[in-house]
Parts: structure tokens; C-alpha cells; sequence
């Protein structure tokens, strides 16, 4: 539904109207963004099991487990287990290909009512990570000023 310059710059794949779930286990650049890869995946799955709790004849929620489980050895296994956890805080490590090493703290906020997700990363502030994010947000904003 939306996201910040920053979030687009963090990874494409965090862009309205991309989705993020699919690019973690078919898009290469994701396992190679995700330092924790493994460990993102085994928490994506148990969250969408907890997200499409009640909706699994939708036909979205249908397409896209079909979709992954074809693909993907590694949802396949994970989607197997039938986890359903909500990891809604912890750290995420990204390998950022033009800031590097990213240590973020996330914070993930659920709106049932309207079925949305909202999901806040954070860096410790004087480290290294707060100066990549401040980097990426200077990119980001000479690229739309920029312009097409």
C-alpha cells in the first residue's frame, strides 16, 4: 500500500505494488541482501501463516502459496511445518550492495481491523548502520530530484 524513498532504497522489492514475500525466496538479490537469509525465511512464513489465518480459500493467499511452493525448495519445507508465530520485533541484517553491512532493529505493528501491516526498521543512532541509512537517504533524494 505504500512505502517510503527509503524503504525502495533499503531494496526494489520493498516498492508499492511488489511483493516483498516473493522476491525473499525467487529473487537472488534478496538472499544475497538478507545476511540472515535462512532465518528471515523461516520468520516470513510463520507470519504469513498467522496473516492468512481464516483466509486460506482466498484466491490470492491460494496463488501465491502455490506459487511458492512450486518454485521454492526452501518455503516448501518451511510452509510444511505449519509455524505460526508473530515475531513482532528483533534484528534484521542486510548486506546493502552501495552502503554494505546494515544492523536493523525492526518493529512491526498490526492493524487486523484493516488488515494491514505496518513494519518500522531503525538503526542504532552514532553506529555504522544509521550512517548507511543516512547515506541511502541522500541517494535517494538526489534521485527524485533527479527527476525522469
Amino acid at each position: 500500500m505504500a512505502a517510503n524513498h527509503l524503504a525502495v532504497a533499503l531494496s526494489p522489492h520493498f516498492a508499492v505494488g511488489r511483493n516483498p514475500l516473493r522476491a525473499a525466496f525467487l529473487s537472488p538479490d534478496m538472499r544475497e541482501l538478507f545476511r540472515d537469509w535462512e532465518a528471515m525465511t523461516t520468520k516470513a512464513v510463520s507470519s504469513l501463516r498467522s496473516a492468512v489465518a481464516g483466509h486460506d480459500d482466498d484466491p490470492l493467499v491460494t496463488e501465491l502459496v502455490g506459487d511458492l511452493t512450486a518454485a521454492s525448495e526452501r518455503f516448501r519445507t518451511l510452509w510444511a511445518q505449519h509455524d505460526v508465530k508473530i515475531p513482532d520485533e528483533g534484528l534484521t541484517v542486510l548486506d546493502h550492495p552501495l552502503v554494505g553491512p546494515l544492523d536493523l532493529q525492526y518493529q512491526k505493528f498490526v492493524l487486523p481491523a484493516r488488515e494491514q501491516l505496518l513494519v518500522t526498521y531503525h538503526a542504532e543512532p552514532g553506529g555504522p548502520s544509521e550512517e548507511g541509512l543516512r547515506s541511502l537517504a541522500e541517494m535517494g533524494r538526489e534521485d527524485i530530484h533527479a527527476g525522469p
